[in-house]
């Protein structure tokens, strides 16, 4: 009796961690045709994706740049508007806070205006300059998005550009903090939804083929095996 008790737990500790493991590992590689294909599928869809979300970022990281640039140009005119007064620097700095900048500065015919700052920045990392998206190299916007996306988060931004509503250059110096974020919260996004459209695409491939394909291929094997084991039978 002790040994059969002694046995029989030791059969049962091994038995279940295997099974588990089995089940495991034949969820994640499946051994049939069906679970392989599925498999396959989701892995083109995804490297489809992966081809689209790259350069997104990068347009993304564009589109935030621009849009920031436009609100402080008009944050520069609000600015030119303020004339001496007791709340001329609280306004300033209201401006500042609004626009997430360290410093709003005009160039016109070669003379420099500051318009708002805070205490001088420490060294310019990155110099970027709005112009047409058009005139941008891809490569370069994709390099500089996805340093930024993985490594900025502590870099001052020095961000210039030609004015719309004026004549003259407008010139940011910003914490690259905010744009990061948008730029995280965005890939966020992107890749929940890419994996979403990635597994629902799979399954809906998965079967379509089993239904039209596989299963006709199964009925025809097995009529194909009960007529070798009794072909008299039929």
């Amino acid at each position: 009796m002790s040994e059969l008790q002694q046995k029989i737990p030791e059969s049962q500790t091994g038995s279940q961690p295997q099974g588990i493991w089995a089940r495991f590992s034949q969820f994640l590689f499946p051994q049939g045709l069906s679970g392989k294909l599925l498999i396959i599928t989701m892995i083109f869809i995804m490297l489809t994706e992966v081809l689209i979300f790259v350069p997104s970022v990068a347009n993304y990281r564009l589109t935030w740049l621009a849009r920031h640039f436009t609100t402080c140009e008009a944050a520069s005119l609000a600015l030119q508007q303020i004339g001496p007064g007791e709340n001329e620097d609280m306004l300033r700095e209201q401006l500042l806070d609004l626009t997430q900048t360290e410093l709003i500065g005009i160039r016109n015919d070669g003379i420099s205006q500051i318009l708002a700052q805070r205490a001088m920045p420490g060294e310019v990392d990155k110099e970027i300059a709005i112009t047409e998206p058009g005139r941008i190299a891809a490569l370069g916007s994709i390099m500089d998005a996805f340093d930024t996306l993985l490594f900025g988060g502590n870099e001052i931004l020095r961000v210039y550009g030609p004015m719309e509503r004026q004549s003259g250059d407008l010139e940011l110096l910003m914490h690259d903090a905010p744009l990061r974020n948008a730029m995280l919260g965005y890939a966020r996004n992107v890749m929940l939804i890419s994996l979403m459209i990635s597994l629902g695409t799979a399954l809906l491939v998965f079967l379509t083929l089993r239904w039209f394909f596989i299963r006709p291929l199964q009925n025809m094997s097995k009529r194909m095996l009960a007529f070798a084991g009794d072909p008299e039978k039929t």
